[in-house]
Parts: structure tokens; sequence; C-alpha cells
């Protein structure tokens, strides 16, 4: 349970935070991880997980594991399973590997 929780703390950080300009100057300072702030495909997956459960909720995300992961271009491709047997669509994110951005999302109903 603390695992969960920690994992949605992370995601809700990396969600309602926004990328500093140059213009921005009450950003005390910058960091940008050599490796991106969403470095692995576990990583990519945990925040896809939590952001697919906000939208479509835990039952629909549990019944398209396992979530494919592929890198293209710097950006994480997430998507579901469609379940055997079954009519309907599957949840598909797009993270920055840089920034974490979520910058494509989608859900087949």
């Amino acid at each position: 349970m603390m695992k969960k929780r920690l994992t949605l703390l992370l995601a809700a950080a990396l969600l309602s935070t926004t990328p500093a300009t140059a213009a921005d100057t009450t950003a005390p300072f910058q960091f940008m991880p050599p490796e991106g702030f969403v470095p692995d495909a576990d990583t990519a997956r945990k925040i896809s997980e939590v952001v697919l459960i906000r939208l479509v909720g835990e039952a629909q995300v549990e019944r398209e594991k396992p979530l494919t992961v592929s890198l293209e271009d710097g950006v994480w491709i997430v998507k579901g399973t469609m379940p055997p047997n079954t009519l309907g669509g599957i949840a598909e994110v797009h993270i920055s590997k840089k920034d974490g951005t979520i910058l494509f999302l989608s859900h087949g109903m």
C-alpha cells in the first residue's frame, strides 16, 4: 500500500510541475537529470498507470495489463493490451523521457 501511495505521489508531482523557461526567474534553480526525469520503461509504465487509473478506473487498467512500453525518439509509448475475445479499445500514453510531460493520452472505448 505504501508503494502505491509513493507511486501516486510521484506521478502527481510530475504532473503538477511545468518546465521552467528562460524567462521564468522565479525558479531558484533548474536541474535536469542526464538520463531525463523518466529514465526507464518501468518509470514510464508506473506514471501511465497512475494517470490511466484516474481516467478510466483501476479495474479497466488491470484488464489491459500487461502495459507494453517502447521508446521512440525520446518519447515513451505505453499501450494497454487487448484482452482476448473482447471488443473495445486500449489505452495509449506518450511521455517525454526528458521532462515527464504527458504528450498524448487516449483510450478507445
